[in-house]
């Protein structure tokens, strides 16, 4: 563990959300902290996923990516305040399409807003946007102590950009060995009744149990002011994989406590999936030990096809075949280690419960829920935040539309399932937001194949009465 405490403010991001209309992906980031006498700073931060940009050749030869911004900021729908900018990656002389980021600050009073961004492509010709639309809520802060929001950072690749920038998200894979963080805490004079001294606890939490994780633990004495930054850096390189929280807790002399933040982050730090270490090695006493039966345990592994990777998946399909117990044991144990390394049985529990839960609601024909359409989205994204249920539908095959506020690193995503076999109660996926599932253009026209009239200019929209209610329901689903 490295420690480095700051003592200015860094850059600031964050709450995590990833949208995409068409080609372009980006994570949006607000992060709040105080602007004294006037209410927030509320920074909100632009990272373009650089692989989905239109990249083309500047006049100086370099490969290029631009796109044009525009943040609004709304108040009981009333426009409160704007930005409107062309955003431009650093020049490239290579093919690697890096990501690129840009900060936009507004200064608002307490109150709720609503944050729209908006992004269209320049190497593009058409004027398609992606669009992104969240609540924003600046709350009045207490009399005592309080802190900002907690921004992660990382160090810069150039040193022109300071002694560090944002990190964008909260998803740390495999290759990111620290994470830094920088935080304000803001009232310690008045909190502390004239003591000029306090403790700073900064520490990494199981997300479960909120026990404190190994040896991530560093504890500071610091002075009292009326801001006072908290900013350091722990190595994560022997992190298991898992989620967790960063906390910072403030407490006096006595140990009492003054105030806590917390920052919810995931970590990805997988184990090694070679065959010929899983089929000999040795793991001692786990929660694998009870699977005593091997066509029970296959069936366990293959439960979790719906989250697993592609080569996991070959790896469940391959155990399917040969059933080995021994080999099974030591790949169920391994599975789940990399997704919850301080507590690999309890996220087993947690998820066969779940799979349980899939196979009595999702269940059709001789499939199990797991196996089917909308049992993989439920496993591997949870219960949707919204369902528009349209099974009796008249003028349209029955579909149904899930809505999520979060689906794994993305916001506001949709789902739409049909019944094309209206015999059968299987739900088939159609078409989704989220990228790397099914997308399908045309899915309003397929929801309408009995009808004549659905032609229009983009090929894809559905211009009748029936058309335009179902894209409602899509747009707006309640």
């Amino acid at each position: 563990m490295t420690c480095s405490w700051t003592t200015a403010a860094a850059a600031l991001l964050i709450v995590p959300s990833v949208f995409a209309q068409g080609t372009l992906d980006a994570l949006v980031e607000t992060k709040r902290t105080q602007a004294l006498g006037t209410g927030d700073q509320v920074d909100v931060n632009l990272s373009v996923v650089g692989s989905t940009a239109v990249w083309t050749t500047d006049e100086r030869g370099f490969q290029q990516a631009k796109v044009e911004a525009l943040t609004l900021i709304e108040k009981d729908g009333a426009i409160v305040d704007y930005r409107k900018t062309v955003i431009a990656s650093p020049e490239r002389a290579d093919t690697l399409h890096g990501d690129f980021m840009h900060q936009e600050q507004f200064v608002l009073p307490p109150g709720q807003y609503a944050l729209t961004v908006e992004l269209r492509d320049l190497g593009l010709a058409d004027t398609a946007r992606s669009s992104y639309r969240t609540p924003l809520i600046v709350v009045e802060r207490p009399a005592g102590l309080s802190f900002s929001d907690i921004v992660f950072t990382k160090r810069p690749e150039r040193a022109s950009e300071g002694a560090s920038v944002p990190f964008p998200g909260t998803y740390y894979p495999p290759g990111v060995d620290k994470l830094g963080f920088f935080a304000e805490l803001y009232g310690a004079p008045q909190a502390l009744q004239g003591d000029s001294l306090f403790l700073v606890t900064c520490q990494i939490e199981d997300y479960e149990g909120r026990q404190v994780v190994g040896a991530y633990k560093h504890v500071q004495r610091m002075k009292a002011a009326p801001t006072v930054p908290v900013g350091m850096e722990f190595g994560i390189d022997k992190l298991p994989s898992g989620n967790y929280l960063l906390s910072i807790e403030a407490r006096d002399r006595k140990g009492d406590l003054l105030g806590r933040q917390e920052q919810f982050f995931q970590r990805n730090n997988p184990l090694s999936y070679d065959v010929t270490a899983v089929a000999t090695a040795d793991l001692g006493h786990t929660f694998v030990d009870r699977f005593t039966n091997a066509d029970t345990l296959a069936e366990h592994l293959r439960s979790m096809k719906p989250i697993a990777s592609e080569m996991e998946r070959k790896i469940i399909e391959d155990r399917w075949t040969d059933k080995d117990l021994r080999v099974m044991k030591n790949f169920m144990y391994t599975f789940w280690y990399n997704r919850n390394g301080y507590d690999p049985a309890g996220a087993w529990e947690r998820y066969h419960k779940a799979v349980l839960h899939a196979n009595q609601l999702y269940g059709c024909r001789n499939m199990r829920g797991y196996e089917s359409d909308q049992g993989y989205v439920y496993l591997k994204y949870g219960e949707p935040n919204t369902v528009m249920d349209r099974s009796n539908e008249t003028s349209t095959i029955p579909y149904m539309i899930w809505h999520y506020y979060r689906a794994g690193r993305y916001t506001d995503k949709r789902f739409v399932f049909w019944q094309p076999e209206r015999s059968t109660t299987c739900w088939t996926l159609l078409h989704s937001e989220v990228p790397g599932e099914l997308k399908n253009p045309r899915w309003n026209q397929m929801l309408h194949q009995t009808d004549t009239p659905w032609n229009s200019g983009d090929g894809t929209r559905v211009q009748t009465l029936s058309g335009e209610e179902v894209q409602e329901n899509f747009n707006n689903p309640r």
